[in-house]
């Protein structure tokens, strides 16, 4: 987490170690999967105490919930973030925020890890599976609408919400095979991916 010089207020203090043992989540699950990331290691990944965890979360299920949640809102806020650059145009916006998704501070080795984790542990886990369900929905919500716009001045090839829905699927496609390594796929190669289906949606 980033450094703050000053001394920090009661309410900056909460939401500091709060979100200390959620980023110690992430780099537990990448390293021990959900069934290994016990209290106890998180907190001592951390370097904070149980009784810490328990002020901010009734149990290891609440920690685990909303650290998923903080991954999808972190890499959401990214893409907000360039999606809100009145300087570049749609399409140019629908281009970079794919080309965000696998580079940092959104993409490194501990997300993706604990993201895979996440997603096998969905397919048993109602409460995983609603979270990444609902992110999806907002994920969706977002790329639709830059398609939308993108499309007014540069016609798709198909509907714009078939188009975000194929983008979304690549995304996570690509996400899963640099996490199981497979076919030699770095992040270069994700990201030109990216591109050339994104051109292709478009007449240009």
């Amino acid at each position: 987490m980033q450094a703050i010089s000053r001394p920090l207020t009661q309410a900056e203090n909460r939401e500091y170690r709060r979100k200390s043992l959620l980023e110690a989540s992430v780099r537990t699950v990448a390293e021990q999967g959900i069934e290994g990331a016990t209290i106890a290691k998180i907190c001592a990944e951390a370097g904070a105490s149980r009784g810490m965890s328990a002020h901010y979360f009734s149990s290891k299920e609440d920690l685990l919930a909303a650290c998923l949640s903080k991954m999808f809102t972190d890499a959401l806020d990214i893409k907000r973030e360039i999606g809100a650059d009145t300087d570049s145009d749609p399409l140019t916006l629908i281009h970079r925020c794919a080309a965000a998704s696998f580079r940092p501070p959104g993409f490194d080795k501990n997300v993706l890890a604990a993201w895979q984790a996440f997603t096998s542990a969905s397919r048993y886990t109602l409460r995983y599976r609603e979270i990444i369900q609902e992110n999806s929905q907002q994920m969706m919500a977002f790329y639709l609408r830059l398609f939308g716009e993108a499309a007014k001045t540069t016609p798709l090839h198909l509907p714009a919400e078939q188009a975000t829905r194929g983008l979304l699927a690549l995304l996570d496609g690509l996400w899963s095979n640099i996490a199981l390594n497979k076919h030699a796929l770095s992040t270069d190669d994700a990201i030109q991916a990216c591109n050339s289906y994104i051109r292709g949606c478009f007449r240009q």
